[in-house]
């Protein structure tokens, strides 16, 4: 048997990494690495290059990424005489596919398809003499549940079902200068008060978070250290639009979760959310307020603006087509909507423009005219 080990490189993270190559491993083989590299043959891809290499059946891939899916699909149809067996967090949250009688998709966590007990075996895996790295990007799963919430009215990942993995094996996470993404859909406040005391100054370390009550409970009793980098679902920050979505927090919570990272010297990530038909002048000022509470600490601010989507037909939205080639709707704004949702978007651009980042053109939109 073959497990492929996606992997990318990266130079830009921050200020922390000095500009260093990073070695960015796209899928979590950490819970069953010392099983593998003892049972199959382990092969290193490059899912941007187009070179396929020669493999024993049945191949067992975690699948991340648009890219990866891409690479996957030329390859399965390359090899009918060759089994993929292929999970992941892109075939689990979108359902997708192959048309080929040797592909199987399997959303399950690949301990749970080769039938053992996870090993948490993260800081054994070795990368080949070949792949030229000063730090590791490390995927580290410990929750493949759904996020705790599961109430906002947007969000697409509600049902999403897994397993948790036992808090008290995470390792004591010390290799110099390596980055780990700590793998689940929000991490809960309890595991806040388990995982934190455990995180070193020496790897940093990113991670889903909510802003709610019980997160700023939990951070009330835990060391917080510069590198902690939580990466938070702001959405919209109006109380108004908190309450129509759902979220169950408030802005001012969630601002004071927020500070409580920016205070310690970590770096933020925010993801927003626009694009909505039901906007009023009331949730500009929202905005407004929010940006000018965290200002003292824009440039340690990372905002990522998504825009408002369906995958079920809905009054008055567009139907349109994603990059996977997946229907989707966008609501369609009428003049006034159009009006406040790029104001909303001209004052998280003009918050601080080097930090701006946004997901409008994986939809294929001008980020510029999408409101115009």
């Amino acid at each position: 048997m073959t497990f492929v080990q996606f992997y990318s490189y990266t130079r830009k993270y921050l200020e922390w990494n000095n500009n260093q190559r990073i070695l960015v491993l796209n899928n979590g083989f950490s819970s069953v690495w010392n099983y593998i590299k003892n049972k199959g043959d382990i092969v290193w891809v490059d899912p941007s290059k187009s070179k396929f290499p020669e493999v024993t059946s049945p191949v067992y891939i975690s699948c991340s990424w648009l890219n990866e899916f891409k690479y996957i699909t030329e390859w399965v149809a390359s090899r009918p005489d060759i089994s993929f067996i292929v999970g992941g967090p892109a075939v689990s949250s979108s359902k997708i596919n192959l048309p080929y009688n040797n592909f199987k998709a399997d959303s399950r966590q690949l301990y749970e398809t080769l039938g053992i007990e996870p090993q948490i075996d993260l800081w054994n895996l070795v990368p080949p003499d070949n792949l030229l790295f000063d730090a590791i990007m490390y995927n580290y799963s410990f929750s493949t549940t759904s996020c705790y919430w599961g109430k906002c009215t947007f969000c697409l990942n509600k049902d999403y079902g897994g397993k948790e993995l036992p808090i008290e094996d995470i390792p004591v996470i010390i290799p110099d200068h390596n980055i780990v993404w700590i793998n689940s859909l929000s991490m809960k406040p309890s595991d806040i008060i388990k995982v934190f005391s455990r995180l070193g100054s020496r790897s940093l370390y990113n991670f889903y978070l909510r802003g709610d009550l019980g997160v700023l409970k939990a951070l009330d009793n835990v060391p917080i250290i510069p590198t902690i980098h939580p990466m938070i679902g702001v959405e919209f920050p109006s109380d108004r639009m908190l309450k129509l979505m759902n979220k169950g927090t408030t802005s001012d919570v969630m601002t004071k979760v927020i500070l409580k990272f920016l205070e310690n010297g970590c770096f933020v990530f925010l993801f927003l959310i626009l694009g909505w038909p039901n906007l009023a002048e009331s949730d500009i000022d929202g905005i407004k307020e929010f940006l000018d509470k965290l200002s003292p600490f824009k440039d340690r601010i990372i905002y990522n603006i998504s825009l408002l989507v369906t995958l079920d037909k809905e009054d008055n939205t567009i139907s349109q087509i994603n990059s996977r080639n997946r229907i989707f709707y966008i609501y369609d704004l009428n003049k006034e909507q159009k009006k406040l949702n790029d104001e909303a978007l001209q004052l998280y651009k003009n918050f601080n423009p080097s930090n701006y980042y946004n997901n409008f053109k994986a939809h294929h939109f001008d980020d510029e005219t999408i409101f115009k």
